[in-house]
């Protein structure tokens, strides 16, 4: 049913909006999205200094071995939202194929995919919600808040 919750997480972030754009796109002037590139950005330096890399080649490579130790269904989810946090450098399997997918729309597609992810995360696989948690631990908390909000805000 992952596909199902998923696309369900893509219903109710449009509906948060009457319909009109996406809550996890406008949130706090787009603070979801910029939060999950500064994270993924974030991780990629901190691995960086650790190898004592001159560029980001091998500290990709390296990103991409180390995250596929995590069996696919627990790893599923995050592996498109690494993908469109890095802007396509981090690709464990799980991607949106079209080139432009993570730039186009200034780059929207970033936090509305992550907040379907994380939407499916939490109603389907626990264990895949706490893995994301652990690398964009701020991404997940502005996630929880939209949810939190938006339930406030309609009364429940």
């Amino acid at each position: 049913y992952k596909d199902f919750f998923h696309e369900i997480g893509h219903l109710i972030d449009h509906w948060a909006k009457n319909y009109n754009g996406y809550l996890s796109v406008t949130y706090k002037n787009g603070l979801f999205g910029r939060t999950l590139k500064d994270e993924a950005r974030e991780y990629i330096d901190r691995v960086r200094k650790s190898m004592n890399a001159s560029t980001n080649f091998n500290v990709h490579d390296k990103i991409v071995k180390d995250l596929a130790r995590i069996p696919i269904k627990f790893r599923f989810e995050l592996s498109d939202i690494w993908h469109g946090a890095s802007v396509r450098r981090i690709n464990l399997g799980v991607t949106h194929s079209e080139y432009n997918y993570w730039t186009e729309d200034k780059g929207a597609n970033v936090a509305r995919e992550a907040f379907a992810h994380m939407f499916t995360a939490t109603i389907y696989n626990p264990t895949s919600a706490e893995i994301i948690s652990k690398f964009f631990p701020s991404s997940w908390g502005i996630f929880n808040e939209m949810i939190a909000d938006f339930l406030k805000e309609r009364g429940k």
